[in-house]
């Protein structure tokens, strides 16, 4: 709960920096409770929901207005050398499919982790448990399941497009 506090708390702190304020934005994220590498460009809109954690590798350069669900104890992963596009959603929850009464079931938690090297183009929203190193995801897309190493993804819901040379 302390967690969920600071992270509301804080949040607003982190729009107020100019955009090339990375290292001052870095210092607000940890107190966060988020974990991240010196070299993670991190810009205004960041935005961490819930208890669990996020962690960012090395060299990872985030959008303006991404968003981080990590509800529960949940884990959310960015590998190195990653570009995320603006507007990107990461979520570690659904629900089953419940009766009529109540459709939205039984909630599914789950972690989320995207592999080194990858590029999300803007406003892609990742449901799925892995991204493999390496992939594209066109803007736009709905990962709606795990993607392999290497390949290029496109489309509502996501459908492989391309195998990429390694």
């Amino acid at each position: 709960m302390f967690l969920t506090l600071r992270r509301f708390l804080l949040t607003p702190l982190i729009d107020l920096l100019p955009s090339s304020c990375f290292a001052y934005r870095r210092v607000i994220l940890r107190l966060m409770g988020v974990t991240l590498a010196h070299t993670a460009r991190i810009n205004a809109g960041f935005r961490v929901y819930g208890s669990g954690s996020l962690y960012i590798e090395d060299n990872v350069w985030i959008g303006r207005n991404c968003h981080f669900y990590t509800i529960g104890n949940s884990n959310i992963t960015i590998g190195k050398s990653c570009e995320i596009g603006p507007e990107c959603a990461f979520n570690c929850q659904s629900h089953k499919i419940g009766k009529a009464a109540d459709r939205a079931g039984d909630c599914i938690i789950h972690d989320l982790s995207v592999g080194s090297g990858c590029w999300l183009g803007m406003r892609v929203s990742v449901l799925c448990n892995t991204i493999g190193s390496g992939c594209v995801i066109g803007a736009g897309a709905l990962v709606l399941h795990d993607v392999k190493d290497n390949v290029l993804c496109a489309g509502v819901p996501a459908q492989e497009k391309k195998v990429l040379p390694e």
